[in-house]
Formats: C-alpha cells, structure tokens, sequence
C-alpha cells in the first residue's frame, strides 16, 4: 500500500510585503482529477451529475447562500474516466441531467455491442494463462463443495468453499475482452469516439500511455490545445516527454492492460510504438494539470486509501493488487507535488537579488483538495466511508450488470451531493 501522505497545507496568498511582481499572482484555477477504473465510471457519472446540479443552481440563484460553483478549467483521468469527464465538462451547468445519456446511450445497439470501448488485441499466452487459472479455480470449487456436503459442514469447510467461489469470482473479473474491449465495437461509436478526440474547445482534458519499451509516460489530451508555454512544459525542457492530442487509436492502447491486453501498436510521427495502460504510471496523471496553470487540483479517488487487512484469499489479494497499482504512483506525484509547494514557500524567503535559476523562483504552491485523505484539509468523513464500505475488488466490476449500473450512478449522485457540501470552504 501506499505510504501515508503528509497533510496537505492550502495555498497561501502573497503578502503585501511580497517582492514578487503583481503579474505573478496567479488567479485560481480548479482542475478535476478522477481517479478510478472501469467498474467506477456509473459511479463517477452520478458523482460529476451531482456537481452539474449544484452548479446549474449557484447558476439560476447567485445569492443562494454564498454557495460556490465548482468551475473546472481542465481535467485528468485514466481511459475509462473520459466517458463521465466528457459528459461533464460539455456544459458543467447544463439544465439535462447526465442519467440518460450515461445510463440508455447504447440501448439501441445489441447487448453483446454496448458499455464496452474496444475491439480487443490479446496475447493468446494471455489467454491460455487465464482460461487454465480459471479451470483450476472452478475445479477446487468443485472439490471444496463436495467436502462439504460429504462431511458435517464445519469452519474449516465452510471457510475453504467461500475462499474457492472468492477464487473464481475473482477470475470472473478480469475476463479479457467482458470487461473493457469488445470485438463487437461499433462503427457509430468509433465515429462519435473520433469526433469526441478531435473537438478543440472546452477544458483540456487528459490521460496518460506507457509506451512499452522504456516504459516512458505519455499525456494524451481532447479539448482545447495547450498554448505554446503550457506545451513545453508539459514535454519538458529536453522534450523527453510527449503531449499528443488524442484519437482513437490512442485511446485504445492507453487502456491496454498486461497481462490480459497486449501492447497496442500505434504510429507516432511515422514511426510504431507500442503502448499500454497509462493508470500504471499514474492514475490519474497530475502533472500536466500542474503544466496548464492549474492552482487547485481536486482529486476523486475511487480506490481506498485506508490500510486494510491482511488478504486471506484471491479476491481480497487481487483487491490489495489494485489498490496498489493504482494508489502507489499516484502517492508518489502527491509527494513530488509536496516537495514542490516546500520549495515554493522557500522562495517567498529568498530576496529577489539573490542568484538562482529563474525556474526555481517560478514554482508556486498547488493545492491539492483530496476528500479521501483524512489528514488534506478538504476530508470528507462521509466519502472515506463510502470508499473503504461500500467499495471492494468484487463491487468494482458491478458496472457489468445493467440492473446495478442505475443505482451506481445514483449512489454517485447522492456521495457527490455530499461532497459539494463538504468541499465548499476550501474551493477557491
């Protein structure tokens, strides 16, 4: 698990007697960071919903208790998150409610055909891998379950067969090809993908890539391009990095996930690479909201920080395995983000005369507001519960059933209500 993040001090105003230029001061700006994965995206949708509500009436009635809008100037998450981004950030204080559009968008296509992103490129050692490990799962189940009709059911027995149907549940979940790329991939929403990845107004919104071979992060983004500064921050000085607008080629590979998804090739200024899943270098990505300005960063997490238990079976180890991969980088962009704002502050205390890289005295404190961290300033006592109760390794994958996708999204909507209360006295 990760390690425990330091409290998070909110950023300080200049003080009149601060040698900075006025210009320097910057106005805020709030990006939105989601964090999650495919089980998560009816539950991010009610969540962002309830958000477009609020703002829809700070909107119609101004005075309505000094209530402020949670106004997103760019935004960031993993491949999945970019459906419920999208949706939002099209009109954050539009009138519809994202329900239908969330919930009945594909109900005209076939079942096979809907809630599924891609057309799948498998290893078949993948494949073989997983259908043996699943065979094996079900033939222990097979035996557990005659244990216990055979002989007096006992703890012990009882223990062995929940462990085993726990074994194959977990299998049951990372089915490649069920849970986010579909051979059945529709021309229609290819089209409508295209036109979603090349549509250059509204908040920048971005995701992340690995490339294969070097294991190298790339930021992907749709919206607004980023201006010529934004740009070579975001690639570095050396231009190590890269920022590409995103297609749908990109968007398959950034969510091919080893070992169930082979690298995808895609074509890069003329050249092939070789990508995978991005939320393994960070999910979400921070930094190129940083890299656009942003001086607040709400961050939604969908997986736990809390510590939990020791694992006692497969479902619960692959549950502390996504907990991992998934919370460990991103800790680790939290710390460097910390590092940053201590130098920040350093800088207020240096004079002005003083000889020292202009790029140092450039940094500037970035408030991170993380309701899932007790110890940020922007906690949320009812959020944490939500994600340490109500979330698991086996609910995350309720997203298949249509049945428990509705209420999903309406548990979204009713913890985002919560959250806007919560988050009112610390957004800028």
């Amino acid at each position: 698990m990760a390690a425990t993040s330091r409290k998070t001090t909110a950023a300080r105003k200049p003080s009149a007697a601060d040698p900075r230029p006025a210009g320097q001061v910057r106005a805020p700006r709030l990006a939105l960071a989601l964090q999650g994965s495919f089980g998560h995206i009816d539950y991010a949708a009610g969540l962002l919903d309830a958000f477009r509500a609020h703002n829809r009436r700070v909107h119609d009635q101004p005075a309505a208790a000094g209530a402020k809008p949670l106004d997103i100037a760019t935004a960031s998450g993993c491949v999945e998150m970019l459906t419920p981004l999208w949706l939002y950030l099209a009109d954050q204080k539009g009138d519809r409610s994202l329900r239908a559009a969330v919930l009945d968008g594909d109900k005209h296509l076939a079942p096979w055909a809907q809630q599924r992103i891609a057309p799948p490129v498998v290893r078949r050692d993948a494949w073989h891998g997983y259908l043996s490990g699943l065979m094996d799962a079900q033939s222990r189940f097979a035996e557990a379950g005659m244990k216990m009709f055979a002989h007096a059911p006992g703890t012990a027995a009882a223990a062995e067969l929940n462990a085993a149907w726990q074994n194959i549940a977990m299998f049951g979940s990372g089915l490649p090809g069920q849970i986010a790329f579909n051979p059945f991939f529709t021309a229609g929403k290819e089209a409508a993908l295209g036109a979603l990845c090349a549509g250059e107004t509204g908040p920048t919104v971005f995701t992340n890539a690995t490339r294969a071979r070097d294991f190298q992060e790339i930021y992907l983004y749709s919206g607004a391009a980023p201006d010529a500064e934004q740009q070579r921050a975001l690639t570095g000085k050396r231009q190590q990095r890269q920022a590409l607008r995103m297609t749908p080629e990109y968007f398959f590979a950034s969510g091919a996930r080893p070992p169930y998804i082979a690298p995808m090739p895609v074509t890069v200024d003329g050249q092939t690479e070789h990508w995978m899943e991005g939320a393994m270098r960070c999910n979400p990505p921070l930094v190129p909201l940083i890299d656009m300005d942003a001086t607040h960063i709400l961050l939604i997490r969908f997986f736990s920080k809390d510590v939990r238990d020791e694992p006692n079976n497969h479902a619960e180890l692959n549950e502390r395995f996504l907990d991992a991969i998934f919370s460990i980088p991103l800790q680790k962009e939290l710390e460097s983000i910390e590092l940053n704002n201590h130098i920040a502050r350093c800088m207020e205390q240096v004079p002005v005369d003083a000889p020292l890289a202009e790029s140092l005295r450039k940094r500037r404190e970035i408030t991170i507001l993380d309701p899932a961290d007790s110890n940020n300033p922007a906690a949320s006592p009812a959020y944490i519960e939500f994600l340490s109760e109500e979330l698991t390794a086996l609910s995350h994958y309720d997203g298949q059933s249509p049945a428990r996708r509705a209420r999903m999204f309406d548990r979204g909507f009713q913890i985002g209500q919560q959250l806007i209360s919560d988050l009112q006295g610390q957004l800028p």
